[in-house]
């Protein structure tokens, strides 16, 4: 009832009131979603957005709050923005809504360098072989270290080709370390909250949340369960990470932990601005079986196919994955997809041979995009999934309130049920060679 009430105001709120064609009489006015979570990208946004409106003098550029949270509200009302940002596991809810760019992206050729950008990162933003987004933005899944703490301790620094044993045992070493001193410190903390990690270990180990034909979880296999149990001993067996109620705010960046999992590339401006400790990254620790896959998403911009602007909406797109604007994005702190941008910013060194920023490791970032991590599940209802139906049931078994296979029965069962409701069909599995 709540949800349904939250619907039907922001449906009263979308379709009243004075029309932004009647505010700005005269312009056409491109409406864009875009979610910006740091000031150093919102000004970026804001100095785009002024050139562009500066070389189109009759066109006003509106900013639409992130729609992703209320895209089915906006579709009913049918006020989906002129440009829809999305992150590229969203694409099978927008795959009905966006014009595919193919055909603009080879007809622009010249002008928009499609060859420029990472081609993985390309490939993320096509769906049913059809590109929806260009991309701005991507993350994946790293080993986040704090160089001083592991110095301090004397444990030898991550490498690449860590095991979930390596893991272990040299976060149990900064553990012990620290409270020999009497510190409250630990080697490592787990995110308790997003699936990021313990999804991860599970990826890692073979398993899934989201069985191939959308309608039933597999965490109740022996490789999900395994993966379960390696999170939860973190906590509650080799007692390397807090429990999940004596987590403090920002662990990591405060130097209680020496470690991170997963993290996410957005919060590498954080921690060049707040962090006064050096700090790197590595590869996340793999499985014993040699198995790394996680996550990686791409962040990009795609056309409502609906919009009655679509040529601006894709000269703004184009203007905003020039190399210039992506050049912005990479000093603001973006880790870049187009790799001119790459060569010029992201990997100029200063004169003793060292990047001018950290870290020092960050070519990784597009070796791991590239080979090492797994697109999130395009299944629309993921999110959802993952947080309100799964996560629960992970807090329990953290808690000591579940055993590894109990929590991933639980979840199997609770996921599953979910799935069949909804009644999806993957258009990427094979349902009648089954």
């Amino acid at each position: 009832m709540a949800l349904l009430l939250v619907a039907v105001a922001v449906l009263v709120e979308l379709t009243r009131g004075t029309s932004l064609e009647e505010e700005y009489a005269g312009k056409r006015v491109l409406r864009v979603s875009f979610e910006m979570n740091l000031s150093e990208i919102n000004e970026v946004w804001n100095t785009v957005k002024e050139e562009f409106e500066a070389l189109h003098p009759d066109v006003v550029v509106v900013l639409i709050d992130d729609i992703n949270q209320k895209a089915s509200i906006y579709e009913a009302a049918n006020k989906l923005p002129d440009i829809i940002s999305t992150n590229t596991f969203s694409l099978h809810r927008y795959k009905n809504v966006m014009l595919p760019l193919d055909d603009l992206v080879a007809r622009d050729r010249v002008e928009h360098q499609p060859d420029d950008f990472y081609p993985a990162i390309i490939e993320s933003c096509r769906f049913a072989d059809d590109l929806f987004l260009v991309p701005y933005f991507f993350n994946v899944s790293l080993l986040y270290y704090n160089i001083d703490m592991f110095a301090e301790a004397g444990v030898q620094l991550p490498s690449n080709d860590w095991t979930w044993s390596d893991y272990v045992q040299n976060a149990r070493e900064l553990t012990q370390f620290y409270r020999g001193r009497g510190e409250d410190k630990y080697g490592t903390t787990i995110v308790a909250g997003w699936w990021v990690e313990w999804l991860c270990h599970v990826h890692q180990a073979g398993g899934q949340l989201i069985g191939d034909d959308w309608h039933h979880s597999p965490m109740d296999s022996p490789q999900a369960i395994e993966a379960l149990q390696f999170f939860s001993d973190l906590v509650n067996v080799h007692k390397v990470s807090p429990a999940t109620k004596d987590i403090l705010p920002y662990m990591f960046v405060n130097q209680h932990s020496a470690m991170e999992w997963g993290g996410h590339t957005e919060n590498w401006v954080g921690l060049r601005n707040n962090a006064e400790f050096r700090w790197d990254v590595a590869l996340l620790p793999g499985h014993e079986s040699g198995n790394r896959g996680s996550e990686r998403v791409a962040v990009g911009m795609g056309i409502n196919k609906k919009s009655p602007h679509r040529e601006l909406a894709w000269e703004f797109i184009k203007y905003f994955a020039n190399y210039e604007s992506h050049r912005k994005l990479c000093v603001a702190g973006y880790v870049p997809v187009r790799k001119s941008v790459a060569a010029a910013e992201f990997f100029t060194k200063g004169v003793e041979g060292r990047y001018e920023v950290d870290p020092q490791n960050k070519g990784i970032v597009f070796d791991a995009y590239e080979t090492e991590l797994r697109d999130q599940s395009l299944l629309p209802e993921f999110v959802a999934l993952a947080q309100r139906h799964a996560l629960p049931h992970v807090s329990a078994m953290l808690a000591g309130d579940l055993t590894a296979e109990q929590c991933g029965k639980a979840i199997a069962e609770e996921v599953s049920n979910a799935m069949k409701m909804v009644d999806r069909f993957n258009p990427e599995y094979d349902y009648a060679g089954q």
